[in-house]
């Protein structure tokens, strides 16, 4: 009896850590600013979308102590974030009918800056493929025409289209993309720009 105490006061102080950890991760991607937008969005058009976690590479500037001293150092970490997603932007498999679960994929859209692209590299992307992107520009994804002329420059608020899928990825596209794989075909998530894969992961849902 002594010993199952200490195991649920083991257990409940554990579960109030992992609690504490996930406020502060709700806090930090201001997930309330981003459920209201759903709210906002479900009011005027019957619905609304709410996407987590999602990695996001977040920086921050530390004191650490070294054998020289105190030294201010920028840290990096990725933390997981939920985001609102405009419905526009949602596209699920035309044959699901009412119910998007049913369909067998999603493609989502998004905006991404020259700068926001640039900081993806060194959390899980492909860096050669978005050297590419930043390389040749931001590319229409409707008729394929690059939005910069060759003599303009790149700047770091110039936009991206970043389009995300949902659905079942090949063995063979998946390890092409530096992904293990041990089934033929499987539930993914793969990140574009510009028609270039950036990132091919698995999904965390059984279902895709």
């Amino acid at each position: 009896k002594i010993e199952l105490i200490k195991l649920l006061d083991k257990a409940k102080k554990s579960s109030e850590r992992a609690q504490t950890v996930i406020d502060d991760w709700l806090v930090e991607c201001a997930y309330h600013g981003e459920v209201r937008k759903v709210i906002e969005c479900t009011a005027r058009l019957g619905v609304g979308i709410l996407k987590g976690p999602h990695p996001a590479k977040k920086k921050s500037h530390v004191v650490k102590q070294s054998p020289e001293g105190w030294k201010l150092a920028i840290e990096v970490k990725v933390s997981p974030t939920s985001k609102y997603v405009d419905p526009w932007n949602f596209y699920p498999d035309p044959n699901c009918g009412e119910y998007v679960a049913n369909g067998a994929h999603t493609f989502e859209r998004d905006d991404i800056t020259a700068r926001g692209l640039r900081e993806l590299k060194g959390v899980g992307y492909i860096d050669e493929m978005i050297d590419l992107c930043l390389e040749e520009g931001p590319i229409s994804s409707v008729d394929g025409v690059k939005k910069l002329q060759a003599q303009d420059k790149l700047h770091d608020n110039d936009l991206f289209e970043i389009w995300y899928f949902y659905g079942q990825v090949s063995k063979k596209e998946m390890i092409a993309a530096g992904c293990e794989c041990e089934h033929d075909d499987a539930p993914c998530i793969v990140t574009m720009v510009n028609d270039r894969v950036i990132k091919i992961t698995m999904s965390p849902l059984d279902s895709g």
